[in-house]
């Protein structure tokens, strides 16, 4: 079995994670920012630099995360799109899904809100996983 090529994973994944910003900046600030607000404002809560900042850093560890995923279930599944879509899938299951379960339970947002965003976020990792397992190869 091959080592991982890790200078191919950063590189993957940082493409993957600045797809995954661009992303999720869309989503949030275009699509439900009238949503995002009012939630906001009802927990008083306010999105400053620090907030940004961290949303910036887990949205690049995402993109790193699903291009490391790839690299390892890859010597099992063997290079491709469909590898990509499998790594992309387990991940949005173990971030997603467990994020917005809880934000559901809590009753953070409207469950429409969340479906829209489960969706979104599912389509984004595959596109993230796709990018970065694009411009992975073995070393």
């Amino acid at each position: 079995m091959r080592r991982i090529n890790w200078w191919r994973v950063v590189l993957g994944g940082l493409a993957a994670g600045v797809l995954c910003n661009v992303s999720g900046i869309t989503l949030a600030h275009f699509f439900m920012r009238a949503e995002v607000d009012a939630v906001m404002k009802r927990l008083n809560l306010t999105f400053g630099l620090d907030v940004a900042l961290l949303h910036v850093s887990m949205r690049l560890a995402l993109g790193l995360a699903a291009v490391w995923l790839y690299a390892a279930i890859r010597p099992r599944f063997g290079p491709g799109p469909r590898t990509a879509c499998v790594a992309g899938i387990v991940l949005w299951l173990f971030t997603y899904c467990f994020a917005l379960a809880g934000m559901w339970s809590y009753h953070i947002f409207a469950s429409r809100l969340l479906l829209i965003a489960a969706v979104w976020g599912l389509a984004e990792v595959l596109l993230c996983a796709l990018l970065g397992g694009g411009l992975y190869r073995e070393a």
